[in-house]
């Protein structure tokens, strides 16, 4: 998370997602849903549905990936050269996955709209990390499945100050 902060908090123009949160919630619904339609037209849309028609459809699949993947290195001095390696390998493999989805379907919309859905969350997540708010979320699903004796345990162990995330 430190390393995607530091990312965007890099330019002027990404301040948004250290201001108070109305400011933030409208600029992010606004830039991410841009940034969304942007890189969703250019690699799924225009890379991806274009090259099929002028090579095997997986190439292009590929290829469209591999450009998205591109899209999202970004070197940051401090820290190690992995960190964006491992950001282009997972845009890469999501790519892939989106790809294929628009391949099949033949519609971008549904894919546009879930990459501004995981830009949206994934800010959500930095402005809190920004903010200074570590948190958990434990599903209500997966808290029943625990005895309800070894809750406290549970509790006790993630609220560590040493080997969890802490508790106020």
């Amino acid at each position: 998370i430190e390393y995607t902060a530091s990312a965007l908090l890099e330019r002027e123009t990404d301040t948004y997602i250290a201001k108070e949160y109305l400011i933030f919630l409208i600029s992010v619904i606004i830039i991410q849903f841009s940034v969304a339609i942007y890189e969703e037209s250019l690699s799924r849309g225009f890379v991806n549905m274009r090259g099929a028609s002028y090579y095997n459809k997986m190439s292009a699949v590929i290829i469209a990936s591999f450009q998205f993947g591109l899209m999202h290195f970004a070197i940051l001095p401090g820290f190690p050269i992995w960190l964006p390696i491992i950001w282009v390998l997972q845009a890469f493999i999501v790519g892939i996955i989106l790809s294929i989805i628009v391949q099949k379907k033949k519609v971008i919309f549904p894919v546009i709209f879930a990459h501004a859905l995981n830009n949206i969350i994934s800010a959500h997540t930095l402005w809190n990390y920004l903010q200074g708010n570590d948190f958990i979320i434990i599903d209500t699903e997966f808290s029943k499945k625990i005895i309800p004796e070894k809750r406290g345990k549970l509790a006790k162990f993630l609220c560590d100050r040493h080997f969890g995330i802490g508790a106020d």
